[in-house]
């Protein structure tokens, strides 16, 4: 390993030759980035008001509907089926915490992570 104080002292002039070029290039961006958020404010700002009759509000959404007592009862009994038969060929560790009916307007990523737990436990 070279020490020569010639080289380390062109080692820190190149070092802090690259810091300044990294911190300019980064204010110029921040720079540009204020400049274009002002831009955009102001042109959100600035269209024109036209007169136009009140529209109608929306009508509310029909409430989904509820699933009949006898399809929860089905459901329920389906899942302590499955309960069942897991107990008995697994080592008796599994639990049913709650249940619960998970919504259809769940994202697809919620979703695809709940498959993913479920079929990492066993």
């Amino acid at each position: 390993m070279n020490l020569d104080p010639q080289v380390l002292s062109g080692a820190g002039i190149v070092m802090l030759i690259g810091l300044g070029i990294v911190f300019i290039a980064l204010i110029v961006i921040i720079c540009l980035l204020v400049i274009m958020s002002k831009i955009f404010r102001s042109a959100v700002k600035t269209p024109a008001k036209k007169e136009e009759a009140p529209v109608p509000a929306p009508a509310p959404a029909p409430a989904p509907a509820a699933a009949a007592p006898q399809e929860d009862e089905e459901i329920a009994a389906v899942l302590a089926a499955a309960v069942a038969l897991l107990s008995e060929e697994g080592d008796g560790r599994l639990r049913v915490r709650s249940i619960r009916r998970v919504g259809a307007s769940s994202p697809a990523w919620s979703l695809s992570g709940r498959q993913e737990y479920v079929g990492t436990r066993y």
